[in-house]
């Protein structure tokens, strides 16, 4: 019988940091390429794009809340706990996140092998990226229940996008803006290793005050009907039924909307807006990688202001931000190249910068969940589940849309041949690529001011001081 070991806070905190460099570093080069690369360099057909978005919303809509459930009520060995998750999770993600980065058949064919491409790698990594992802979120939620604990995490975590500017930063410039796709495809197959190596360790690290009831009580958690006598129909019911959860996903839903237009599309429009004469291939790549610092920096500076103000006004004020920039770009005109990539390097920094601090209003209402129906332990997987149940279909609106909407005005032509379009044309595609960029923080920052007023855990940060019980699990 293996002996208890007590674990500190610092160990968990190491392996937490650690997931967070994994996840980010390769979700931030995902979403940064896999668009550019099958639209501009593998040339797919602009129906399959759209069925493989279609097939990826439908998939994210059924894994998201399966995990969740079975992450909370199942005690299989690879998700007894969530450092288990990690731990057995990770190998498969470094082999599924290289998948879109070698062509199933010659570059720029675009027969139905790359839509099929597409729609693997699409499935396979949001498989991955979900389980892992949960397991991630739920850390944050259950290794301390402190606010100040919170915070540090918090502050920890920033480390994550930190590390990621840098690998998007070299991957950007060793491949020459993908023009040298050997290269790109080396540096992908290294960062696939090393996550792995930080998903590992995380695994043999991250445990929370809930791993002792997981583990050695788990004929309670059998018996716990909060747990496990609730069908996955009605605990969904339960949360959906909440009005601040409801306020959190609406919020949620829009600001997604808004990071994975700026993540997917940031390259093409500044490619497309301005010229090499205007702003350098070598100053774009490190504004590409280096923007990534913008949210690190606001979070690590601002962390007096999260522990003192809390989430709930800090998220509050992104909306005015975001509304105020896209004005001002809107008001500028589309022929000042530089303050369009800075007005997109700041509105996607604080938009990522908002976002972290998205977990601590999930954390707050699964709580609240707890106390509210009598739970033993907050049933915190379903929680984020079925946020993502909600959010996660906008990774595929998103896209389907600004391509829907640009193709419109001849995208699809000028992609496969630039010399296709009429200078009239081209410079009506242009203009709506600058009015997307300026209309949708606008509309979408709108949104959730309107939404987010109405939510009631705005001081949930005040009541979140009880002191952490010490942590003793079996290894």
């Amino acid at each position: 019988m293996s002996t208890p070991q007590k674990l500190d806070f610092t160990a968990t905190l190491m392996g937490y940091t650690a997931s967070k460099i994994a996840l980010s570093t390769t979700g931030r080069i995902f979403s940064f390429y896999y668009v550019r690369i099958f639209l501009d360099l593998y040339h797919i057909d602009s129906a399959w794009f759209q069925w493989a978005q279609v097939l990826y919303m439908v998939w994210n809509t059924v894994n998201d809340p399966l995990f969740a459930y079975v992450q909370d009520n199942v005690n299989w060995r690879f998700v007894k706990t969530r450092r288990h998750s990690l731990l057995y999770g990770g190998p498969l993600y470094a082999i599924v996140f290289i998948i879109p980065w070698f062509p199933w058949e010659e570059m720029g064919l675009g027969t139905w092998k790359t839509g099929v491409h597409l729609i693997v790698a699409l499935c396979l990594y949001d498989t991955m990226m979900t389980f892992l992802g949960l397991a991630q979120c739920c850390l944050f939620s259950e290794i301390s229940k402190q606010h100040e604990d919170k915070v540090r995490l918090l502050r920890w975590s920033k480390i994550g996008p930190v590390v990621a500017a840098v690998g998007l930063y070299l991957t950007e410039y060793l491949s020459e803006g993908l023009r040298n796709f050997r290269n790109f495809q080396i540096s992908c197959v290294v960062l696939a290793i090393i996550s792995f190596l930080l998903y590992w360790y995380a695994g043999k690290n991250c445990v929370t005050q809930y791993d002792v009831d997981r583990i050695n009580s788990s004929s309670t958690l059998k018996s716990d009907g909060s747990r496990s006598s609730l069908s996955i129909w009605r605990l969904t019911w339960q949360i959906l039924t909440s009005k601040n959860f409801l306020c959190f996903v609406t919020i949620n839903f829009c600001h997604e909307f808004h990071r994975t237009f700026q993540s997917n599309f940031m390259a093409i429009i500044i490619e497309n807006l301005t010229s090499k004469d205007d702003i350098s291939l070598g100053v774009r790549s490190f504004c590409y990688g280096f923007g990534g610092l913008i949210p690190s920096m606001i979070v690590v500076l601002g962390s007096p202001l999260v522990k003192n103000l809390g989430s709930y006004r800090l998220i509050a004020s992104s909306f005015y931000v975001k509304i105020s920039l896209g004005v001002m770009l809107f008001l500028a005109g589309m022929n000042k190249p530089w303050l369009l990539l800075v007005v997109m390097m700041v509105d996607n920094g604080v938009s990522s910068a908002a976002f972290s601090l998205f977990d601590m209003s999930l954390s707050d209402i699964a709580e609240e969940d707890k106390v509210k129906y009598q739970r033993r332990l907050p049933i915190t997987s379903m929680v984020f589940g079925t946020n993502a149940l909600v959010v996660k279909p906008v990774y595929s609106l998103a896209p389907m849309f600004t391509v829907a909407v640009l193709d419109l005005y001849g995208y699809d032509k000028m992609r496969k041949d630039k010399t296709s379009l009429s200078e009239a044309d081209i410079g009506l595609l242009h203009t709506t690529m600058f009015n997307m960029t300026c209309f949708i923080p606008v509309v979408v920052g709108l949104i959730q001011y309107v939404v987010w007023s109405r939510y009631t855990l705005k001081n949930a940060h005040r009541t979140s001081q009880e002191p952490n019980e010490a942590l003793s699990v079996s290894i």
